[in-house]
Parts: C-alpha cells; structure tokens; sequence
C-alpha cells in the first residue's frame, strides 16, 4: 500500500515538527535561566552573610548587622520575585524584633 500525502499536509507535519523542537528548546533555555538565577542568588546570600559576619566582628553587634543583611537580601528578593513560605516567615518574624531594636 502507497500512501500519497498532499503537499500542505506535509508542510504542516514540519511546521508541527518544528514548533514542537522550539518550544522545547525554549523551555530547556528557561529552566537554564531559572537554574543561573538560583545559583547566583545563593552565591549573592552567601556573600551577604560573609559581609555580615565581616562587619559584626568590626561593630560587634553580630546578631543585629546579619539581621539587617537577611533583611536587605530578602526585601531584595521580594522585589523580583517571592520568598518561600520559611523564608517569608524569617523575614516576618526579622522585621518584628528589627523594629523592636530599634525602639530602645
């Protein structure tokens, strides 16, 4: 048996064919992207941290200068995206003793 396909036919099964390799393609670009985002944002908290610990040795206010650090990082975050339900609860419960800190 012989089958004959029509000529739009088989412009279609390449033009299916070929959305079907860019879309995926699309999707392993942004999960790549999602990934770079995520590896810079730790490398960016670690960072943080880092300048926290460096800064609480000099002031010697340890909790209180990474508290602030946590607290910039996060409201950073917040701005592109969300915090995770932990995190939001951290950054809540931070932003409650901060404020007490600041009212002595």
């Amino acid at each position: 048996q012989v089958v004959v396909k029509d000529k739009n036919e088989v412009d279609a099964g390449k033009a299916e064919t070929a959305a079907e390799t860019v879309s995926a393609e699309t999707a392993a670009a942004e999960n790549t992207a999602a990934e770079a985002a995520a590896e810079t944002a730790s490398a960016e908290n670690v960072a943080a941290e880092n300048a926290a610990e460096t800064t609480a040795a000099e002031t010697g206010k340890p909790s209180l200068t990474k508290q602030i650090c946590n607290q910039l990082y996060d409201l950073a975050r917040i701005q592109h995206g969300s915090l995770s339900p932990e995190r939001m609860r951290e950054f809540i419960l931070r932003s409650s003793e901060l404020m007490t800190a600041l009212t002595r």
